[in-house]
């Protein structure tokens, strides 16, 4: 059960996870992306993190599948302390490409390459993100984390509205702060 606080009028989550379990099968993505909004929006996090969510995990999970078809694979979402932080499992022991993105900007599109960029998306915009092995379970989990501020509550008298967010990036850890 989500422990929660109340911040103005709204009860603002402490701690809340949830996980799912599918087959990695590309059109499984779509579930991904539906369990990450509704769990974002659920945990009351502001509409910019719940996007950039979905985005990244949308993203995590189709390397997964692509590195795993038709195997299964977890991911885990949670919201402890102000962070969101999505983890997906997969049972291959392969990394997937990563490309710089600043590298593709003078490129045109029908020259850039197709692998990677997703990986390059994570790394540009998340809080922090990296990759987790454990001996006890196959393959690897890439992560990411976001700063996750509240849904600013427009009944608050002189509420400013929201306002601009930061997403400072470091690659690596594997703790969940």
């Amino acid at each position: 059960m989500p422990m929660t606080h109340p911040v103005g009028s709204v009860e603002y989550i402490d701690y809340a996870e949830s996980s799912l379990i599918f087959n990695g099968k590309l059109e499984n993505v779509r579930i991904v992306r539906r369990v990450t909004r509704m769990s974002c929006e659920n945990w009351g996090l502001a509409a910019s993190v719940t996007d950039l969510a979905v985005l990244l995990a949308s993203e995590v999970a189709g390397n997964a599948v692509a590195a795993s078809p038709n195997e299964p694979i977890r991911v885990d979402l949670r919201f402890s302390l102000g962070i969101f932080r999505f983890e997906c499992w997969d049972v291959s022991p392969e990394m997937p490409a990563s490309i710089d993105l600043s590298e593709l900007a003078d490129l045109p599109i029908d020259e850039m390459p197709e692998d990677g960029r997703g990986n390059g998306i994570v790394e540009l915009t998340a809080h922090e993100c990296g990759w987790l092995t454990r001996p006890d379970r196959p393959g690897k989990a890439r992560w990411f984390t976001l700063a996750a501020t509240p849904a600013p509550d427009p009944s608050e008298p002189g509420h400013p509205g929201p306002g601009p967010e930061t997403r400072p990036h470091r690659q690596g850890g594997d703790a969940m702060p």
